[in-house]
C-alpha cells in the first residue's frame, strides 16, 4: 500500500484503502438512494484536505497524517476518478480508482491501486443513513493474506467529510481502526 516508505515497516494494503475514498449518501429510502447516487459523486467532487490518524497494526501508535483527496466527475457522472495522497512522518501513500454508483441495484462499488506499489483492492457497499459503508479486500503486502476492511463515510454539513477504516489484522483476526480523517474544502 504504500507509495514511498521511509522506514522499514510497510503500511497495510488496508490503511490504502481507507482514504482513497470519499462518498456519502442518504438511503433512508432504497429509491432516494438510486436518484441521488450520482448527487453523492457529485458532492464528493473537487479537492479535499484533510487532517487523521493512521495506525499499521493493533500493536502500533496511531500516527498523525496530512490527506488531499481529488474526485473528477466521469461516465455522466456515475463514476469518480480519485486521487489520494497521504503524508505522514514515517510515510507517504497515495492511491488512485474509481468509485461508481449502479443505479439499478443502488449499489457502489470501488477499484483502488497504489501505483509505487502495484497493488489493487476492491470493494462494494451501499449508502446507510447519513453515509455510506464500503466492504473491501485486498492482500497484505508481505503475507499476501487477504485483508477485509470496513470503510464508513459520512458528511458533517456540506463542507466536511469523516472517513473511517476499521480492519482485521490478518495475523491475529482482531478488528482495529487503521484510518480516521475529517476532510474540508
Amino acid at each position: 500500500m504504500a507509495a514511498s516508505r521511509r522506514s522499514s515497516l510497510p503500511l497495510p494494503t488496508a490503511c490504502l484503502l481507507a482514504v482513497a475514498l470519499a462518498v456519502v449518501g442518504d438511503a433512508s429510502a432504497p429509491a432516494r438512494a438510486q436518484a441521488g447516487g450520482a448527487d453523492l459523486l457529485k458532492a464528493m467532487s473537487g479537492t479535499w484536505k484533510g487532517r487523521g490518524t493512521v495506525r499499521e497494526s493493533p500493536r502500533a501508535a496511531a500516527e498523525p497524517v496530512s490527506c488531499r483527496y481529488e474526485g473528477k466527475l466521469a461516465d455522466s457522472g456515475l463514476s469518480l476518478r480519485i486521487t489520494y495522497v497521504c503524508l505522514g512522518v514515517e510515510f507517504k501513500f497515495d492511491a488512485t480508482g474509481a468509485l461508481t454508483f449502479e443505479p439499478g441495484s443502488g449499489r457502489f462499488t470501488v477499484t483502488l491501486t497504489t501505483p509505487a506499489a502495484n497493488r489493487r483492492a476492491e470493494g462494494s457497499g451501499r449508502a446507510n443513513g447519513a453515509g455510506i459503508e464500503l466492504d473491501l479486500r485486498g492482500r497484505h503486502p508481505e503475507t499476501g493474506a487477504e485483508v477485509t476492511s470496513r470503510l464508513t463515510m459520512s458528511m458533517a454539513g456540506a463542507t466536511r467529510l469523516v472517513n473511517v477504516l476499521r480492519s482485521t489484522d490478518p495475523e491475529t483476526g482482531k478488528s482495529f481502526q487503521v484510518f480516521s480523517a475529517t476532510f474540508g474544502r
